[in-house]
């Protein structure tokens, strides 16, 4: 298994228990939105990391993205790692939800 990067951003990288932690949360939302995005997560933390493919970073639309923040936003601060942490500034910061400072 293999970290996972998220296409936006400076590339917000989830370890794989982490990865898989969020594409269960999605998968728990029970709408197409969140499945689908489960899905584009998982099918990077189980590939070949030597095997070309078109594009190795999770991309998700955007409102993909606000579904992980919400989500990620309601378990918080019980799911606070590191990666989790960054990925949630990330996402603040696509989806222009943070202040400039």
């Amino acid at each position: 298994m293999t970290a996972v990067v998220f296409a936006f951003g400076d590339r917000p990288a989830l370890s794989p228990t982490e990865a898989i932690e969020v594409a269960t949360l999605l998968e728990n939302t029970r709408v197409s939105l969140g499945r689908e995005a489960a899905a584009e997560i998982r099918s990077k933390i189980n590939r070949d990391p030597h095997e070309d493919e078109p594009s190795p970073y999770v991309e998700l639309r955007r409102v993909q993205l606000r579904l992980v923040y919400d989500v990620l936003r309601e378990v918080s601060p019980t799911f606070d790692s590191e990666g989790i942490v960054h990925l949630r500034l990330e996402l603040m910061r696509e989806l222009k939800l943070a202040g400039e400072p």
